[in-house]
This record gives C-alpha cells, sequence and structure tokens, in this order.
C-alpha cells in the first residue's frame, strides 16, 4: 500500500483495482486512527498503531536514536 500511496502522490498512473484497494486502506487508517510504523521485528516489517499528536503523516517519522548500533556508512 505504501507504493500506491507513493504512485499517488506523484501522480503516476495506478490501475483501477490496485486505486479501489489504495481508498479502502487510507479509509482504513482513518477509520481506525492509525498510521503505518516501521517495525524490524514483525515479519512484514510495517505494523499499524494509533496515530499520536504529532503524527503528520501515514506513516510515523522514525524517532532519532532508535539503536545504540553504528551506521554502517
Amino acid at each position: 500500500m505504501l507504493r500506491l500511496e507513493a504512485r499517488a502522490r506523484a501522480g503516476e498512473p495506478v490501475r483501477e483495482i490496485d486505486a479501489s484497494r489504495h481508498r479502502n486502506f487510507m479509509r482504513r487508517l482513518a477509520e481506525e486512527d492509525v498510521v503505518v510504523a516501521y517495525d524490524p521485528h514483525s515479519a512484514a516489517g510495517f505494523r499499524l498503531v494509533p496515530r499520536l499528536p504529532d503524527d503528520d503523516d501515514i506513516v510515523r517519522r522514525p524517532r532519532v536514536g532508535l539503536t545504540a548500533k553504528r551506521r554502517a556508512d
């Protein structure tokens, strides 16, 4: 769904079946008042979490300093 959202934001064409799935997903986010958050421990890598006051998009911005590991670069 995040890829469909990116395509929609970029104004790229989306098949009608995908557009329908995207509308349903966006409706679910709004109705359940949730956002997508990165979760390295989940099988999919992402999960839906309750929206917080500072969430300003459908994807939660990662917090700085999530890990003590050093970056590879």
